[in-house]
């Protein structure tokens, strides 16, 4: 369980590189998505930059009492993990979680962290510091080359 009833802490969460399941399996009451209490965004093929984007770009994400949440295989997270350094904050793992349309990436990972679905705390301010700084090594390339 991510909130208990009570608390006033807004949550966006986001599945990517997974199956979504059925929103009325997450247990998560109507009342909580229809006042944005809970944003889910499930980007399942998604590229890393478009997640980036989503997560830049979510207004849930940018206020302290507002919490974002990754759900994605490991394998996934790794590969954003190093667009993102120390941005995602393992929060919890589902083992076993197969993941047939990517054995290659699953078995680098080794059994255990191949064969988990992770649950990631993101921390926003790291992720607005990667994206700012990468933002501004793409302004200097672009102002070094000769036309």
């Amino acid at each position: 369980m991510i909130y208990g009833s009570s608390d006033s802490h807004e949550f966006l969460i986001v599945y990517w590189k997974t199956y979504m399941p059925p929103r009325h399996l997450l247990a998560i009451p109507h009342k909580d998505v229809e006042s944005h209490k809970v944003t889910i965004s499930d980007l399942a093929g998604s590229s890393p930059s478009s997640v980036i984007d989503l997560l830049v770009a979510h207004p849930i994400s940018k206020a302290p009492s507002r919490s974002t949440i990754l759900v994605a295989p490991f394998h996934s997270a790794q590969g954003l993990g190093a667009e993102l350094p120390g941005c995602l904050i393992e929060r919890d793992r589902v083992f076993p979680h197969l993941d047939l349309d990517h054995i290659a990436e699953s078995m680098l990972e080794g059994w255990k962290d191949g064969l988990s679905l992770g649950i990631f705390d993101v921390d926003m301010a790291c992720v607005e510091k990667a994206v700012s700084k990468d933002r501004k090594l793409i302004g200097q390339k672009a102002v070094a080359q000769p036309i």
